[in-house]
């Protein structure tokens, strides 16, 4: 935790920490579950309903920094699997109806690789796709060690671990969504 955050929670645990705490730290976190939803307002949604947890809980959360990343991106990871459960309930292969674009082609192949991004993350431990998510939102190893919980020294070894098996899952899926459909194109 920085020595802004300990200054902030240090403080009686009370409105104006809370509020001086939200602002430090909601687009942080905000760009994090953006990365995972890929969706703005939904994103947005999740940190809020995020925000509300860590302040019904702020006086009994140890490290609301590192809380307030895990609760969110657990959450986002939540809502893409709830997506992802309902998109193959209901069977829809539109990737993305009001993207814009010069190359409606591209704007589709773009689609459907965020969504087999987004499956194979879904499909990961949840330590793992956190690991990946935030190393990949610019966060250095220190940082994504510091709100894990984990040594800096491993996070090396668990990121690799990490990419190799998302690449793992990512092909498997691709791989998987070119047999399903007429024609080899993807799959959704």
């Amino acid at each position: 935790m920085d020595s802004t955050a300990v200054e902030i929670h240090s403080e009686i645990a009370g409105k104006g920490a809370f509020e001086r705490f939200f602002k430090l730290h909601w687009s942080r976190v905000l760009a994090v579950v953006i990365r995972v939803t890929h969706d703005r307002g939904r994103a947005e949604e999740l940190v809020q309903d995020t925000m509300l947890r860590l302040y019904r809980r702020w006086a009994l959360v140890r490290n609301p920094e590192a809380w307030v990343y895990r609760v969110g991106l657990r959450m986002a990871l939540n809502s893409v699997r709830s997506e992802i459960r309902r998109t193959n309930i209901e069977r829809k292969a539109e990737v993305n109806a009001a993207a814009t674009g010069p190359d409606p082609e591209s704007t589709l192949q773009a689609g459907e690789e965020a969504i087999l991004v987004r499956r194979a993350l879904a499909g990961m431990r949840e330590r793992r796709a956190q690991l990946l998510i935030l190393r990949y939102s610019g966060l250095s190893f220190a940082d994504v060690a510091r709100l894990l919980g984990l040594s800096p020294g491993s996070i090396g070894t668990l990121l690799d671990r990490a990419e190799k098996d998302f690449q793992k899952r990512y092909l498997a899926l691709s791989k998987r969504d070119l047999r399903s459909t007429p024609g080899g194109g993807v799959c959704i």
